[in-house]
């Protein structure tokens, strides 16, 4: 009867120590989708619809609630939009951006619901059929590169 006893008191003292794992995967914190938190300046790491990614930086002004769009997508030259954003929530806790261009171009092509946001990333999804994906990555500032090929406007000329 000692001899269960102990073996027991021995199971008990060392089970608790199996339940603990150096392999646990890190957890990152998403950050909750507010100005303060999308504000910056991210560039365009991948994109779904496309093979190729494009060059694509888009900068969120917090205090205006106003971006700027920073592109060669179409041309040899960086092509810059400009207008105001707008986040949301919706019934169910899914977070929304929306944007309208300035000098009446219009809404952006889609709603994207905001899928992840980390102080160093964000992920984008087009509320549309095809669900296009797009994931930026956090930087500093522009590279030289896109503030030195701006697309000649009357004002640069």
């Amino acid at each position: 009867m000692k001899n269960i006893f102990k073996l027991m008191l021995l199971l008990l003292s060392v089970l608790p120590f199996q339940a603990c794992s150096d392999d646990d995967d890190e957890v990152i914190a998403t950050l909750e989708v507010t100005p303060n938190n999308i504000s910056g300046i991210w560039k365009l790491q991948t994109w779904s619809v496309s093979d190729e990614t494009p060059v694509v930086y888009i900068e969120f002004i917090r205090r205006d609630r106003k971006f700027k769009i920073y592109s060669t997508y179409n041309s040899m030259y960086v092509d810059v939009h400009t207008g105001t954003y707008e986040l949301d929530t919706d019934d169910y806790g899914v977070d929304y951006i929306t944007g309208v261009y300035d000098n009446g171009r219009g809404n952006w092509n889609y709603e994207y619901i905001v899928k992840a946001l980390y102080a160093d990333s964000m992920v984008l999804v087009a509320d549309c059929d095809d669900g296009e994906t797009q994931t930026f990555i956090r930087v500093s500032e522009l590279p030289y590169d896109i503030t030195e090929n701006l697309l000649p406007t009357e004002e640069t000329e």
